[in-house]
Parts: structure tokens; sequence; C-alpha cells
């Protein structure tokens, strides 16, 4: 094992970590050098990398075996705080290779290039560079320094309309700054989205315009076992909905409320009201015990395709419905 334990420790030479890293307070300064994590233990939740402090400030590069799937932390940061990146092999690359990771203080400098607004970009970016990383599927986490006192979100930013957003590059086809599904925890400071098939430069971009649903309640009832749960929600006013889907909602090792199945086949079509309509879906998996709990989202989805996700709702299936404190995000 290796373990780095004081406040600061700046490296003079590249390391090799052959084990397991383990991180317990302070900042490992790579200083320009090559922190490589080797070997990936499959047996560990984290991978080969154990955080219980600190942070390495510079890049830290991992090898991602063929054939091997799960989350790997990349405990990075700055001067000014953490900010580490979770990737999740979902599917896991066809060839071995290896992922280096690093942040950086301050808006992607293509921002201001591209039209962008300063207060609609996270100052903080994270740069992703695989290396012979082939045929992978990835869920990635990303999360900034707190933005109290405003270190990461600029004043005005509003952290619940952050999207999780790729730079394709000034060749790239299409938009340059993509912009994915994303699922913001404004209370730990994360945006994660799913699905990535490559890896590139990433922040936070703060969707502009008016949102295509104003939500008003969101509910989720049952009459008891045996019955379907109703979930069901009102909007105050609409502009170029297309429609809305329903999810079912995990609690994780770690007590994180996740999507997860989406339990309607086809898009539930919005009435084209713009004062707004109340509408219901039913899950078809009926109440099987008076101990369930029951997490759901619901997704409002506009014409261009942007996914807007809402809750999560609460159903105690023995107990009284209730809402969780829910956001747009």
């Amino acid at each position: 094992n290796n373990t780095a334990t004081t406040d600061t420790v700046t490296m003079i030479s590249n390391i090799e970590v052959a084990g397991l890293l383990e991180l317990t307070t302070g900042r490992l300064i790579s200083s320009g050098h090559s922190l490589h994590v080797d070997q990936p233990l499959p047996d560990s939740p984290t991978q080969g990398v154990v955080r219980n402090g600190g942070w390495v400030q510079g890049t830290l590069q991992r090898a991602l075996g063929s054939g091997q799937s799960g989350p790997r932390l990349f405990p990075v940061g700055t001067s000014s705080g953490y900010s580490p990146v979770l990737v999740d092999l979902t599917a896991p690359s066809i060839t071995s290779g290896f992922l280096s990771v690093n942040t950086v203080d301050g808006e992607h400098p293509a921002v201001a290039s591209e039209g962008g607004d300063s207060q609609q970009a996270l100052n903080r970016w994270w740069n992703l560079n695989p290396v012979i990383l082939l045929g992978f599927t990835a869920d990635l986490s990303f999360q900034y320094v707190d933005s109290n006192p405003g270190v990461d979100v600029p004043a005005g930013g509003v952290e619940s309309r952050y999207r999780v957003a790729r730079w394709n590059g000034t060749s790239g086809i299409g938009e340059r700054f993509q912009t994915f599904t994303t699922v913001m925890d404004t209370g730990n400071n994360i945006g994660s989205t799913s699905g990535i098939t490559s890896f590139s430069e990433w922040t936070l971009l703060e969707q502009v315009g008016t949102l295509a649903v104003d939500l008003g309640d969101l509910e989720a009832t049952a009459d008891g076992v045996g019955s379907t749960p109703a979930i069901s929600w009102n909007t105050l006013n609409e502009i170029d909905n297309a429609g809305f889907n329903v999810w079912r909602a995990e609690l994780d090792e770690d007590r994180h409320i996740t999507i997860g199945e989406k339990l309607n086949t086809n898009v539930i079509p919005a009435t084209g009201d713009p004062g707004g309509s109340a509408y219901g879906f039913s899950d078809p998996e009926a109440v099987k015990d008076l101990d369930e709990i029951r997490y759901y989202y619901l997704s409002d989805i506009d014409l261009s395709g942007t996914e807007t996700f809402h809750g999560p709702v609460f159903l105690n299936i023995g107990g009284d419905s209730q809402v969780i404190d829910w956001d747009t995000f």
C-alpha cells in the first residue's frame, strides 16, 4: 500500500503504484509528474484507490483492464478543493488501457469562444484522457467545490439548471459543447450522467432559456397490497413540451437515491395546453408488502429532445405518502 498522510506531498519524479493507493489527508501534488495506479483490484469497491481524506492535485492515471466493469474513483482536486470524478464502467472496454483524469480551476477556455456566458458555466472543468480504451460504456459523476461561498458556481448561477457537457473540439461535427441528460445532486455538489461512450474535456453548463415545464404537484399513492401505485402530477404551464417519462428510483448502498428503470414504454404525451394540465401513470408492478418503500422520478422532454428530471417522490406503502423536498435538475 502507498499512503499519503501529511498536509502536502510534492512529487519530484514519476510514481507507479502496483497495488492500492490510499489517501489519508492533505494533497499529493504531482507537479507535472506521472502518478499511475497500475493494478485494478476487482474486490475493492473503489477498484485500487481508497480515499479517507485528501486528494491528488494534478493528473491521476489508472489502468483499466479489458472486460473489467464497475466503479473507478479518481480523487483529484486543485488548491481550491476536492473535485473528484467517479467513472462507473457499465460495459467494459474490449481492450486494456488507461484513463488519466485531472481537474482545472476556472471555466473551460472554450466557453467564451463559443459565445457562452460565464454566469452559465461552472468555474471548473475536467480532462478525461483515455489510452487504448475501446467499446466501453460508462456513467460519470463530477463533484465540484461547494457553491457556498461560490467557489465553483459563479454569482447568479443556478445549480439545479446545470447540465454535464462534453467539449467535442473545434473540428467536431455538430455541437462542440454537447450536453447530456443530467441528474444534479445540489446537496452534495455532484452532476451525473450515464451511457457515455467516449471521453474528452468536461464541465457543467447552465441550461439557458425557459424550461419546457413548470411543475406543480408530484405525488405517489397506493391503496395497499395488490394495488398498483399511482403517480400523478400537474403542470402550471408548458412551453414546447413533448411529454413525460416516469422512472423508478433506487436507494444505493450509500443511501443516495438514483434513477433506475423507466416504467413507461412510450413517452406520455403532453396535452399541449400552455396553461398546464393534470397527468397520471400507474406503476405496473403491484404492491407485494405493506413494508415496501418506493421512490419515483418524473422527467419532461421538450421538442428538441432535452430531458429535465423532477423528484424524487417517496411512497411508503404502509404509512403516509410524502414527497421528498425536490427541485428541477
